[in-house]
């Protein structure tokens, strides 16, 4: 996008650590760094609140501690000197979640009679439900999208989701059943043909040419269709990043793949650790976790390159009237990030998940910036300022569907 304000462009825009220095460029544009004013101590308090009383209700209070917890979090984010809000309120949210839990208790029912019971009836009811959960998923993301959207305040004026359901189809339906038919397709033929290694290739190839696509249609949703009162936001960005970070999450995970195979090949060939009679290995529980521990890296770097990707083609791409946004998201300080917020978790019990959260929002948000030409207050609430459903939200948590930004 060739976007410019007043001819200020991305790459005028100094490094991070220069901003804050900055008040002021050419014809009064100005940075505005996001303040996060939040600390793991303080959030500790929230948080253990929040556990306890879900622990104690069986999760009834779950609602309450999503609102607790993000009211804390809007409320220590400022920008420009005012701070988010965020007016959900818990019994809709609560609302959605009974409905999704009810969904899974109906499938968990499902499958333990067919377990039990293999008949074609049974089959055909699990079918069902998810044919009617894969139908009303675009509905129930359109649904959160608006929620929170309109559920987010700043300076008094609230954040407003267009729904369109035709769009969200087209977006989270017909591409990933195009992609899941397709991939039905191909490993149906490489089955007739018992080629693995042709099956492997072609469904590489065929990710790496399809997800890039559907991802930048998911951020277009979501961002072109959000507005601040009145004033609508515009993203329009290339797919080249999202290429960059497929490709690159592909070489992690083959990489991975032989490394994997590989230490254990070596392993099995130490002799005493592997009995090819009783088909024994040695300290068997041992290298399950060191495969799983190795996984995991693995994984981390690929969500690490997707979600800096992500991040930065969305807010260095996003205008709202006339405010641009900066953000420069390291995968690799991203990736350490994650790693350490993990182990510093297992190694507490659990004790530094507050410490943890508060980290990795902090990064990000002190990557970001808004770069500002008009008054803020210009923004004008939209009269469009009813109470929306809270079904998607809450069955959207229960799913564990957030594309978070």
């Amino acid at each position: 996008m060739n976007h410019s304000i007043d001819s200020i462009t991305i790459s005028d825009i100094p490094d991070p650590d220069e901003l804050k220095a900055i008040k002021t460029t050419n014809n009064d544009t100005r940075v505005e760094s996001i303040e996060f004013t939040a600390s793991g101590s303080e959030f500790f308090k929230v948080w253990i609140v929040n556990v306890l009383l879900t622990i104690v209700t069986l999760g009834i209070y779950s609602a309450w501690a999503k609102v607790r917890n993000t009211q804390y979090f809007y409320a220590n984010t400022r920008l420009a000197g005012s701070s988010f809000e965020y007016l959900a309120n818990p019994k809709a949210i609560l609302l959605g979640r009974i409905i999704a839990a009810l969904f899974f208790a109906s499938l968990f029912f499902i499958n333990k009679q067919i377990q039990i019971n293999p008949t074609p009836n049974w089959l055909i009811a699990y079918i069902c439900v998810l044919s009617i959960a894969f139908i009303l998923f675009p509905w129930l993301i359109t649904k959160s999208f608006s929620f929170r959207a309109r559920n987010t305040a700043y300076r008094g004026v609230r954040f407003y989701f267009q729904k369109n359901y035709f769009k969200a189809y087209q977006v989270f339906f017909l591409a990933p059943l195009a992609l899941f038919a397709f991939t039905i397709l191909v490993t149906t033929i490489a089955q007739k043909t018992q080629d693995g290694k042709a099956l492997f290739v072609v469904l590489l190839i065929m990710f790496i040419l399809a997800i890039p696509p559907i991802i930048k249609a998911v951020q277009n949703f979501k961002m072109n269709y959000l507005h601040y009162g009145k004033s609508r936001f515009y993203y329009q960005s290339t797919t080249g990043k999202y290429y960059l970070a497929m490709v690159l999450a592909a070489v992690v995970a083959i990489t991975m793949g032989f490394l994997i195979s590989y230490a254990i090949k070596q392993y099995m060939s130490i002799p005493g650790n592997f009995d090819p009679n009783t088909m024994r290995v040695k300290n068997e529980a041992f290298l399950q976790a060191a495969v799983y521990f190795i996984s995991l890296i693995g994984y981390l770097l690929v969500i690490a390159l997707f979600q800096a990707a992500i991040i930065n083609s969305v807010w260095n791409n996003t205008e709202l009237s006339t405010m641009r946004f900066q953000t420069r998201i390291s995968t690799f300080k991203l990736y350490w990030i994650m790693i350490s917020n993990i182990v510093l978790s297992i190694l507490t019990l659990g004790i530094f998940i507050p410490w943890a959260k508060v980290r990795a929002i902090r990064y990000r948000l002190d990557n970001t910036h808004a770069l500002v030409q008009d008054d803020l207050n210009q923004f004008v609430a939209s009269e469009e300022q009813a109470q929306e459903s809270a079904i998607g939200e809450g069955a959207a948590d229960v799913f564990d569907f957030d594309i978070s930004l």
